[in-house]
């Protein structure tokens, strides 16, 4: 399973010249790459906060709008 995430060099190097020329530079992260690729960050476990309590679209829901 290929899942370098944000760490790819061509990304990496995108956003560096991004941020040199000024721009803001935002590379979110899709569901299942680089960090959210752990066992314990899978959409699966959002059934389970759904038992407890918590709403498990939500915590996707803050970590997309975290970059907007």
């Amino acid at each position: 399973m290929w899942t370098p995430g944000k760490s790819v060099e061509y990304k990496q190097k995108r956003c560096i010249n991004q941020a040199r020329q000024g721009m803001l530079a935002l590379n979110r992260e899709w569901l299942a790459m680089g960090e959210l690729s752990h066992p314990e960050n899978s959409h699966w476990f959002g059934r389970t906060l759904d038992l407890v309590g918590a709403n498990g679209v939500g915590l996707f829901y803050l970590a997309i709008a975290a970059g907007a």
